[in-house]
């Protein structure tokens, strides 16, 4: 029984002791085989492809349990080199297994096949655009078309002048000031593998907010003009503009100005090429005015400026010779005839004598001379001068009574009508009146010459001049009158004088028993 109890107390001391053995051996588990059983290393990726003279970084991804700055590369140092920093650089074709392990555990590890190819001829890197034009504030992106000899497409961006343009870890560029700029994009894996991106920017732009001109034109037919306009604000970027016509038919724009085709109306409209700013003008189009450059006035057959008589008083008022008119087709001629405007106006120099109105009726208001003549609506031309002679009519007493009170008076003259003078003839003649039907104009006799040039009222207008008859005078008996004047080749032969029979004053009766010289 002794025995068996001691067997029994053996075991059990044996087994406090495993115990503490067990115990003992927990606690004192050093630090880095726990950490071991933490801690890893993760890579993006466990293979890759490299070419001789690349290099590239250790592509980790993730370190747990130890520290990511204390890590250490290993691998064949005849085909690669790693640095301190994890920097790989191929040296020379073949394949190669690189360790990375931590320094402070190197059970924590992680391994990077590597596939070295032989260096190649040429590395490039090809853009799918190499330039870029940008305003101020507006971006683009520098994307990689191709690459040849490299690895991999992975670039980097730089730019030569960062106050005009700055680049984006991705590419994107950005116009930040005017001027030229290039980004240079290397490749990641080598540094002598470059292309070139050129940037242009360009200040930002103003656009037009409003432009002015006239608000309306006009043309002649064939006749152009420069289109004058003000942009708002000053400072735009682009000043330019496009002028267009709403019926060329009527204006044309040639060369940023018009040009009237024919008589009609168009809007034409300057538009901004940049911007919202716009203005409309109205172009009116006129056919091609023609000035007026010569008046004529012809009145009788002896043309413009010739003597022109008219009667002044109630007998001439009756006998309607106290107005005249000269505005009829006959009497005026315009030139050019395709003058635009033909319209006239009459000016009297001396209204107290005749007033003339805008259609050439001509009224005397007293005793006297003037001219009148016509002018050109459009200002281009007046026409010559026309005499205005302007008589008393008397009635046949009033002349009678005129001339016996004045008998001081060598001749009175007075303007009168052919049916007028006819009947003062007779009557006259009775009370001791002579009348001499003349152009020579005798002294002392009552003398009419035809006028023939201002119809009033179908009238034709003379003059008389005359005087009282003394004894001597009444030798000539009945209707005979006398006529100092050479009457031509039918009289030359016998050298006498002509008479006149008043019932037919343009009768010329040739007596050859009547001698003037009698009563000198």
């Amino acid at each position: 029984m002794r025995e068996k109890g001691n067997q029994i107390a053996k075991k059990f001391v044996t087994f406090l002791l495993v115990l503490a053995m067990i115990a003992g051996s927990v606690v004192t588990v050093p630090t880095d085989v726990q950490a071991a059983s933490k801690g890893k290393i993760t890579l993006k990726k466990t293979s890759m492809t490299m070419y001789a003279g690349e290099s590239v970084k250790v592509p980790v991804k993730s370190v747990t349990g130890v520290s990511k700055s204390k890590l250490s590369y290993k691998a064949d140092k005849k085909i690669v080199m790693v640095s301190s920093k994890g920097v790989i650089t191929a040296k020379k074709k073949g394949n190669v297994t690189i360790t990375v392990a931590s320094k402070t555990n190197g059970k924590i590890k992680a391994k990077l096949k590597l596939t070295v190819k032989a260096k190649p001829a040429k590395s490039t890197i090809t853009l799918a655009k190499k330039s870029a034009s940008l305003t101020v504030g507006k971006k683009a992106a520098i994307k990689v078309k191709k690459v040849k000899g490299l690895s991999s497409k992975e670039v980097t961006y730089k730019s030569s002048n960062k106050k005009v343009a700055t680049v984006t870890k991705k590419g994107v560029v950005k116009a930040v000031g005017k001027g030229s700029a290039t980004i240079t994009v290397t490749s990641a894996v080598n540094k002598k593998a470059k292309a070139a991106f050129q940037v242009n920017v360009k200040s930002a732009s103003i656009p037009v907010t409003s432009i002015t001109t006239a608000p309306s034109m006009t043309l002649q037919t064939g006749s152009g003009a420069k289109i004058e306009y003000s942009i708002a604000p000053a400072d735009a970027t682009d000043k330019g503009v496009k002028i267009t016509s709403s019926n060329p038919s009527v204006v044309a724009v040639i060369d940023g100005g018009i040009l009237g085709v024919k008589a009609g109306q168009a809007i034409v409209t300057v538009a901004a090429n940049n911007g919202t700013g716009k203005a409309k003008i109205k172009v009116t189009v006129k056919d091609k005015v023609v000035k007026v450059t010569k008046i004529d006035i012809h009145i009788s057959d002896t043309g413009s400026g010739q003597l022109e008589t008219l009667g002044y008083g109630k007998e001439a008022t009756k006998q309607g010779i106290d107005t005249g008119k000269v505005s009829n087709v006959d009497t005026v001629k315009i030139y050019p005839s395709n003058a635009t405007d033909k319209s006239i106006y009459w000016i009297s120099t001396n209204p107290d004598v005749v007033t003339v109105d805008k259609n050439g009726l001509i009224k005397t208001t007293g005793v006297g001379e003037c001219y009148i003549y016509a002018c050109s609506c459009d200002g281009g031309a007046k026409s010559g001068k026309i005499r205005i002679q302007v008589l008393n009519t008397f009635t046949e007493d009033e002349a009678y009574q005129y001339l016996r009170k004045h008998p001081d008076v060598d001749q009175l003259w007075m303007a009168v009508t052919k049916s007028l003078y006819l009947e003062y003839a007779d009557s006259l003649a009775k009370r001791n009146m002579y009348f001499n039907w003349s152009t020579g104009s005798q002294e002392g006799f009552f003398e009419q010459c035809d006028r023939g040039s201002l119809p009033g009222k179908g009238r034709t207008v003379y003059f008389l001049n005359g005087y009282y008859a003394d004894k001597e005078d009444t030798k000539l008996l009945g209707k005979k009158m006398w006529q100092w004047m050479n009457v031509g080749a039918d009289y030359k032969t016998t050298g006498q004088r002509a008479l006149i029979d008043l019932d037919d004053p343009y009768k010329l009766i040739y007596d050859p028993n009547w001698n003037p010289a009698d009563y000198e």
